[in-house]
């Protein structure tokens, strides 16, 4: 990962780089939207601050790739926050996103212990569909987003709830993909969802430097029908669908704290 963080400190830009209108205009509203919103939400960073010191244990099972952090099965409900969970100008970019689309139907692969679920709730007009396989995890996250009336949470192995649920849907503005980080996972998800997407939807897709299998990924990825343009965050890749733009991948500096 170090050198992986090299490659993308190096190669990264500034806004005064960017071709177009479009990734000019919306990395430019990105960055005053992660300063004038640093904090956080009071509520939920009182979770995060909460769960960063619980020492209760949960078991894992680790249905995707695993954890880079730990292999044992039963994990400190305080190491799963600060490892797993994304952070918070991670959140608060995720929560711009969403700000971005329609905000209908939205979908979070991946709940962890629901801090970034939270986030995107609070600018979603319609639903938040969160995917969780760990029924421990799940339930630690419905508890903590009891003051949330639009969040879904949906329990069990994504591979088989993810399909049932796309049958009764016809869209989707966004989706992060955040919970299988290997090569085949992603690219089956990926396969999954396209037909749901539209000009207006958000992909975000996570850890794409975790592997060489996510970076193979992200680099298939971004040549999918109907991508006008990519974003690499380093810690997250996000594709774009809109329509009369050039297509552009771009390699974006973002702050971490």
């Amino acid at each position: 990962m170090a050198r992986e963080y090299l490659w993308y400190f190096l190669e990264r830009t500034d806004r005064h780089s960017l071709q177009t209108p479009f990734a000019y205009v919306l990395y430019a509203e990105l960055r005053e939207y992660h300063y004038t919103h640093r904090k956080g939400d009071p509520s939920l960073e009182f979770i995060r601050s909460r769960l960063s010191l619980d020492d209760g244990v949960v078991a894992v099972k680790d249905e995707g790739a695993g954890s880079n952090y730990s292999s044992a099965p039963n994990r400190p409900i305080a190491s799963i926050c600060a490892a797993a969970c994304s952070s918070l100008p991670y959140n608060l970019l995720y929560q711009f996103l969403v700000s971005r689309t329609r905000g209908q139907v939205v979908l979070e692969l991946g709940t962890s212990l629901g801090i970034n679920t939270g986030y995107l709730a609070a600018k979603t007009s319609g639903c938040v569909y969160t995917f969780e396989a760990e029924s421990a995890l799940l339930e630690i996250a419905r508890g903590n987003l009891k003051a949330f009336s639009n969040i879904t949470f949906i329990s069990g192995l994504i591979r088989d709830t993810l399909p049932s649920f796309l049958k009764t849907n016809q869209r989707i503005d966004y989706i992060q993909l955040d919970a299988h980080h290997t090569y085949e996972a992603t690219m089956h998800y990926c396969g999954l969802i396209w037909p749901f997407l539209h000009e207006d939807s958000i992909v975000v897709i996570g850890d794409i430097h975790w592997s060489s299998g996510m970076k193979e990924a992200w680099k298939e990825i971004k040549t999918f029908p109907g991508v006008s343009a990519s974003m690499d965050f380093f810690e997250c890749g996000v594709l774009f669908f809109k329509c009369g733009i050039q297509l552009e991948h771009y390699i974006l500096y973002y702050p971490h704290n």
